[in-house]
């Protein structure tokens, strides 16, 4: 039996955590026994669920890095090199910890990890693959340094789409294979009364593009019949308590975020959930699903599985091919994403058609079968040398 530990930052309802547990559902207890180390359980819920398909959940403290880009989360190079320097103890911990119980392979999950491949190495002699599920942006700082070298002493890289397949990730280890699918979702073609995006409250997702998106709907079209819904972790303040807070931290995002709304009279035209455990009555209202920046994550996987008709704002047409499965903005324009979404709405035959395209490719690329086939296939290959 092969000992399999693997690494995430956090057990909640995301794609990294939903991706690793449609794995292991695959995979036979019999030839497997899994620990799954995490930094954190936002959902406890969740974390029952996983303890059903690995024999341990341990909890772990290790540093997390980010090198996202302009628009992302960044960890600055002092901030980097302070964080592994006071971590070192933490980090030998850890590998001790994969020597006491004897792990043969170790599956690092998520990119904010990345550094730990050359540390483990140095100390023992198993296999590493690791997954980089974020876009990091070329770089000349310490961090994003650090993460590429960290990745690139991995043995296997697996890329969740073609996007972060850097110029600067070693091609020779790395393979491309996006997300699995949740089976049990199944395509519906009943039209919702909402249009509706969910993500983490960032810049990254592109919360004030979807305000500017609505704005410009009810700009061009005032008696526009469907609702808005945005899921984020957004909660209201007043401007006293988020000038405050957005000094504090450096962080204006927030405070530009009620800005937007306020400026554009948008209160009664958005329905902003801060969270929703019960995601099924989010995609059972939608006629229509939007993302407006980075069109390739678990939202757009499990919106086009279930048969949800896509307007999308960026430059990737991984998943979204304009005219195909969705329509496709380049460069996340909020006037010609408002243009697509009025046109898509008063047009019932080409959501159905968008809705039975997005269906059929998303079930011939992610399905969890072949997904689990191929993880499976790079852990034998790493197992026997």
């Amino acid at each position: 039996m092969i000992r399999i530990a693997y690494l995430v930052n956090d057990i909640a309802y995301g794609g990294a955590a939903k991706s690793l547990y449609y794995l292991l559902r695959k995979f036979d207890p019999d030839k497997y026994q899994i620990v799954l180390y995490t930094t954190r359980i936002s959902s406890h819920p969740f974390a029952e669920e996983f303890a059903k398909v690995v024999s341990q959940i341990n909890v772990v403290s290790l540093p997390q890095l980010y090198s996202f880009g302009r628009d992302g989360r960044n960890t600055s190079s002092f901030r980097a090199r302070s964080l592994i320097s006071k971590s070192v103890g933490k980090i030998d911990d850890f590998i001790e910890e994969l020597a006491r119980e004897r792990i043969d392979l170790l599956h690092i999950n998520t990119t904010v990890f990345a550094y730990l491949p050359p540390y483990i190495k140095t100390r023992l002699a198993i296999p590493i693959v690791i997954h980089v599920r974020e876009l990091l942006q070329r770089s000349v700082d310490y961090t994003f340094k650090l993460m590429v070298k960290g990745i690139n002493e991995a043995d296997r890289i697996i890329c969740i789409t073609d996007n972060e397949l850097i110029a600067s990730i070693n091609i020779e280890k790395s393979i491309v294979l996006p997300n699995p699918l949740d089976e049990t979702n199944k395509i519906s073609l009943s039209d919702g009364s909402s249009i509706g995006m969910l993500g983490t409250f960032s810049k990254t997702k592109g919360i004030d593009v979807f305000l500017k998106t609505v704005y410009e709907v009810h700009k061009a079209d005032p008696t526009f019949p469907y609702n808005f819904i945005l899921v984020t972790s957004y909660a209201k303040r007043s401007y006293f308590k988020l000038i405050i807070k957005s000094i504090l931290r450096g962080n204006y995002y927030q405070l530009y975020i009620k800005y937007l709304i306020d400026i554009y009279r948008l209160n009664g035209k958005v329905i902003i959930i801060p969270n929703m455990r019960e995601i099924d009555m989010f995609y059972d209202k939608l006629a229509i699903y939007l993302r407006v920046k980075n069109p390739w994550g678990r939202d757009i996987i499990e919106t086009m599985n279930r048969g949800i008709p896509i307007v999308a704002g960026g430059n990737s047409d991984y998943f979204v091919k304009n005219n195909e499965t969705g329509y496709l903005v380049r460069d996340s324009d909020p006037k010609i994403i408002a243009q697509k979404i009025i046109s898509l709405a008063y047009d019932s035959e080409r959501r159905r058609l968008f809705s039975e395209n997005s269906h059929r490719l998303i079930t011939h690329m992610c399905d969890p079968n072949a997904y689990a086939a191929k993880i499976e296939a790079i852990y034998n290959e790493l197992y026997r040398q």
